[in-house]
């Protein structure tokens, strides 16, 4: 029993021992100042030490028990593959991430609705349906009393997510788009 677990032991670390990166190496990265050649030199150190596909075997161990006969406690074998994959990179939009968050900010923000039907669900929240035909239902659990024609005001928070609010009022509810 204490050979399997010895035999147990080194199958799981042996993986550890053969990706030590040398600390002097890591140091003399950490030293460099520019941010791309930082950069580099850590890519090349993860290179150096990555191998493509290596194959650790242990056939057997045997234990001799006190009548003189053998018995194999354990085999294993280990393979670990780490192949790098090359990042794709998306050539239409290279170059250009500035000006696609442009194109989001300049997204409306907000919408101005008129409510058409309200319906209380479980523990007094409400779903909504705006004249334009969206449905919008509350995620928190703080009241507000909306009635059909009240005029509501949907604006884009942080997160992705949405606050609802009465026009010519200054409390939000959080709501979540239905359909």
């Amino acid at each position: 029993m204490k050979k399997l677990i010895i035999v147990v032991m080194l199958l799981t670390t042996h993986g550890y021992s053969i990706g030590q990166v040398d600390s002097h190496a890591l140091a003399k990265c950490a030293a460099i100042q520019q941010n791309d050649k930082r950069l580099e030199c850590f890519d090349q150190l993860a290179s150096l030490k990555s191998e493509p596909e290596r194959e650790n075997k242990i056939t057997s161990v045997a234990e001799k028990p006190t009548d003189g006969s053998t018995s194999t406690i354990a085999t294993a074998t280990v393979t670990s593959t780490a192949s790098r994959q090359p990042l794709s990179i998306n050539t239409d939009t290279f170059g250009k991430e500035n000006s696609v968050l442009q194109e989001l900010k300049k997204q409306e923000t907000s919408i101005t609705a008129t409510v058409v039907k309200v319906t209380y669900g479980a523990y007094k929240k409400f779903t909504v349906t705006l004249d334009n035909g969206q449905r919008w239902k509350q995620s928190d659990s703080r009241r507000l009393r909306l009635k059909p024609n009240d005029t509501v005001i949907i604006n884009r928070a942080a997160l992705n997510s949405f606050l609802l609010k009465k026009q010519n009022s200054n409390s939000t509810r959080r709501v979540k788009r239905v359909d």
